[in-house]
């Protein structure tokens, strides 16, 4: 699969767990950190902040929530 397809894939699958399933953080991590090691991101931003930062705006969802999101499941898998 192209990096651009799984990327859209990844961005609808993170879009409706913002929308329907607000408790599922451990998968978006999940979905978030493949973006991140693989850089699906690298075709259309410069960097993965500007990604998530574009991600949360789109789903109007403030940026500060992805981000402690991820942090938190960077914390868990170096536990």
């Amino acid at each position: 699969m192209n990096a651009e397809k799984e990327l859209k894939e990844i961005e609808e699958k993170l879009s409706s767990y913002l929308k329907s399933d607000r408790r599922n953080w451990a998968q978006m991590y999940l979905l978030m950190k493949e973006v991140r090691n693989k850089e699906l991101y690298a075709h259309d931003y410069a960097s993965f902040t500007q990604w998530v930062n574009n991600l949360a705006d789109r789903n109007h969802y403030h940026q500060s929530t992805l981000w402690s999101r991820f942090k938190a499941g960077n914390v868990l898998i170096n536990l």
